[in-house]
């Protein structure tokens, strides 16, 4: 570490209590990282693509609402006050529209403080929505809300994808394995659960994006409408006329839908093998925005969990030890939470150990050190990379 940090010494493999930031972030730059093959696992669209990813600036200030000319119409008997929380609490596809009625009001709806940060922080989520038809179905508040949401919507920990259909947040290990987030596409939603398209119209839903999807990689070149399950069992039971005819339906004709979903179609591939990368359709990349800080966060996944991982791939376990190993990896951390997950991982210490005996051999490592940060050098960089079976730390 940097003669600046005020960190704690440490004896052994055990990790000090960093408080330097120059010697937290180098720190995380051994310890964590996104991974980035997470996110080409689910609807991704890179920022370098994004027809709507700007920075603040590249983004042209806007005058004041007093210098525009144009009128808002009707609307413009209300106070701003009012029209930035109508802006607000307006569903997404909508309040672009209102954007573009006039000068006046793009600037009212740019003054909309949800809309500002859903602008400045996501805007290839906006455009993802927008091209997966589904930005009609959630509000302004409602996005803002989820970014703004740290946890998982179906367990504590960190999540880092957005589930489109319900405009949830949701982690890795979620998405892959919930049996709540394997949207249904719109045939099998009316097979499975006697649901009729016109009693589907007010159910949200989407429109998948060809690509490749999921662990397997499996490509999908059709566009499928997808609903989530739980929107559309709310939908079945308004559809027969309540719990019990629901309930009933289901004993008759939906266990024969049933044993004909689970036949395999005529590719020779069957539903659930179909949704087990179809899944990942209805899922994009989210951060999550710490309004205290005003800081975005990406999520990063322990260095040290990636190694017991890949020692795990020559033990002989059993498949529910090695899904705890998979699991262990995918899990996400904000900074502060991955700091304190290295005081119980192992392979961390390490990770630890082994960067500090580097450190403290110049002559083997040779490299010039910077503001008492640690460079890489080509042996470490190829060491770490042949350790993690992944991109090396930037340091």
């Amino acid at each position: 570490m940097s003669s600046a940090s005020s960190s704690t010494t440490s004896s052994g493999g055990s990790i000090p209590h960093i408080t330097d930031p120059l010697s937290r972030a180098t720190a995380l730059n051994w310890f964590g990282y996104h991974p980035r093959e997470f996110d080409e696992t689910v609807l991704y669209i890179p920022k370098d693509r994004s027809r709507g990813a700007t920075t603040d600036e590249s983004r042209p200030t806007p005058p004041p609402l007093q210098a525009s000319v144009a009128s808002a119409g009707d609307l413009g008997k209300f106070p701003l006050e009012l029209l930035s929380l109508i802006a607000q609490y307006t569903d997404l596809r909508s309040t672009s529209a209102l954007r573009l009625v006039n000068r006046r009001m793009r600037l009212i709806v740019d003054e909309s403080v949800p809309y500002k940060f859903l602008v400045r922080h996501i805007p290839n989520t906006l455009e993802t929505l927008d091209t997966a038809d589904a930005s009609q179905h959630f509000t302004v508040d409602e996005l803002y809300h989820t970014l703004c949401t740290r946890t998982c919507s179906f367990c504590n920990e960190f999540g880092t994808y957005l589930w489109i259909p319900e405009c949830v947040r949701c982690c890795f290990n979620c998405l892959s394995e919930t049996p709540h987030l394997m949207a249904l596409i719109e045939s099998d939603a009316k097979m499975l659960f006697g649901v009729t398209k016109k009693s589907l119209v007010d159910v949200p839903s989407m429109l998948s994006i060809p690509g490749t999807y999921g662990m397997v990689d499996l490509y999908h070149g059709r566009r499928f409408r997808l609903y989530s399950q739980r929107r559309v069992v709310q939908a079945a039971i308004a559809h027969h006329g309540g719990n019990e005819r629901y309930d009933t339906w289901l004993e008759t004709h939906g266990k024969k839908a049933r044993e004909v979903f689970a036949r395999p179609s005529r590719r020779g591939v069957s539903k659930p093998t179909f949704y087990l990368s179809a899944r990942f359709m209805a899922a994009t990349p989210f951060p999550y925005l710490e309004l205290a800080t005003r800081k975005l966060h990406q999520g990063l996944i322990c260095r040290g969990c990636q190694i017991a991982t890949i020692r795990s791939r020559h033990l002989m376990v059993t498949q529910t030890v090695a899904m705890g190993f998979i699991r262990r990896q995918a899990r996400m951390w904000l900074e502060d939470g991955l700091f304190e997950h290295f005081k119980e991982c192992e392979d961390a210490k390490d990770i630890w150990v082994f960067m500090q005996e580097a450190r403290n051999r110049p002559t083997e490592l040779p490299g010039k050190a910077q503001n008492g940060d640690i460079i890489a050098t080509g042996f470490l960089r190829s060491l770490i990379e042949r350790l993690w079976n992944g991109p090396p730390p930037q340091m």
